[in-house]
């Protein structure tokens, strides 16, 4: 298939054949690196091309489990825990700003020195991904972005109304409390119903997996305050003008970028807040029908299901405009 920009310049997608999930996996295995908790899935006997996946707000690792098993023929694919969420343990000054996460994702490939790495991120991820692919463009080979957190006055809908309310000063602890009533299995339903187009279609295994993670983390003591400050350090961010504007930053990215954002990605939409001049200010974006969505906090349900076309997107050239198929 190929892909015709604006510019009418051609986009070729990457001929690499996925394979067929067999059943539902467990996570991959981990272990403690630099600060932060690393799931690893080797890549093909000899070597693949190194990648590392960030999750979104209120995410993990174990969010990129099916891609990185459907990626294994290509990729050496890691997966980290941002500081505070998943198994990793929170920042030694309890600081959860977007600069953090940025530190920590950098810290890990800094230690690793796998050279430039295929860097996927999601929600909060795709907004940590944006900002390191700006600042350290030596470690960064491809940008896949997800439903990234970039500025945008768009309202967007959220799990549990009460979410915005942890943003305001005394009433942050009396919305814990109140969201801390819905069981496990109510919170994991209220994300799936949030973030996919057919929760149906969501493996028992994958909703159990996400319950018990609410509820493992329900007894964490810093689980709120990563949660709640990241969130906080996420506004802060839209926020920010000049050089570190994360607009301004996307702009700057030199490494060919796929960008997956829209109301309806399923049905060959695209949509992004305008930059300088009304034009997209990231390298390039284009959707397609059945791309992979993974859980993030951007809005309304997108595609109908996950179908991982995003795995085929390794070899692309960056684009200069939305696109239209050919």
């Amino acid at each position: 298939m190929t892909w015709k920009t604006s510019t009418r310049s051609e986009v070729r997608l990457s001929d690499a054949t996925l394979p067929a999930l067999d059943g539902v996996l467990p996570p991959w295995p981990g272990e403690q690196v630099e600060g932060v908790f690393v799931r690893t899935a080797p890549g093909p006997q000899g070597g693949g091309e190194p990648a590392v996946l960030v999750h979104g707000l209120g995410g993990a690792s174990t969010n990129w489990t099916d891609l990185m098993a459907l990626l294994r023929g290509q990729l050496d694919s890691q997966a980290l825990d941002l500081p505070g969420f998943g198994w990793s343990p929170p920042p030694p000054n309890d600081r959860y700003g977007l600069g953090t996460h940025v530190r920590a994702v950098v810290r890990l490939l800094d230690a690793q020195d796998r050279g430039p790495v295929h860097l996927f991120g999601n929600s909060l991820g795709g907004a940590v991904c944006t900002r390191v692919a700006a600042y350290r463009p030596d470690l960064v080979r491809t940008l896949t972005l997800v439903s990234p957190a970039l500025p945008s006055l768009t309202p967007r809908r959220v799990a549990d109304p009460r979410l915005p309310l942890l943003l305001l000063p005394g009433m942050s602890r009396l919305a814990s409390r109140a969201m801390a009533r819905r069981t496990p299995d109510e919170r994991a339903g209220a994300v799936m119903e949030l973030c996919y187009g057919d929760p149906s279609s969501i493996p028992e295994q994958r909703r159990q997996e996400a319950a018990q993670e609410i509820g493992r983390r329900s007894g964490l003591v810093h689980a709120d305050r990563a949660f709640t400050g990241s969130l906080r350090g996420l506004l802060t961010s839209c926020l920010e003008r000049g050089p570190r504007n994360l607009w301004r930053q996307a702009a700057t990215v030199q490494v060919p970028t796929l960008l997956l954002w829209g109301p309806w990605i399923g049905s060959w939409t695209c949509h992004w807040p305008p930059g300088p001049g009304g034009r997209s200010p990231t390298p390039g974006c284009w959707c397609s029908p059945g791309s992979a969505m993974l859980p993030s906090s951007s809005g309304r349900r997108r595609s109908p299901g996950p179908s991982w076309r995003c795995g085929r997107t390794l070899r692309t050239r960056a684009p200069h405009g939305p696109p239209r198929a050919s």
